[in-house]
């Protein structure tokens, strides 16, 4: 699958989103990347990202990550699985 990867300028959706995690009202979540979207650069299958909420996204069936690059882009949400974790592991992830 292959698709055109978006930039968004969102300074005013990471502060909240920063905001709502330092304060514990939102919790960091994760999602494995399942296939890399033909764009092997920026994705790694078998690999967890960061999702930052973003309504505007989810309506688009776009779901935005932080990816190889440290930046968030909008990516197809079929490029991604939710996976249960067991806790530890989710601390592992939100502590990294």
């Amino acid at each position: 699958m292959t698709v055109a990867l978006q930039k968004i300028s969102r300074p005013a959706l990471l502060e909240k989103w920063h905001e709502q995690i330092s304060i514990g009202v939102m919790k960091r979540r994760f999602l494995l990347c399942i296939d890399d979207g033909g764009f092997p650069e920026s994705l790694e299958k078998r690999k967890f990202y960061e999702v930052l909420e973003d309504a505007d996204a989810v309506s688009e069936e776009m779901v935005r990550v932080i990816d190889e690059s440290g930046e968030d882009y909008l990516y197809p949400r079929a490029c991604f699985a939710d996976v249960t974790l067991p806790s530890q592991i989710e601390r592992a992830l939100e502590a990294a």
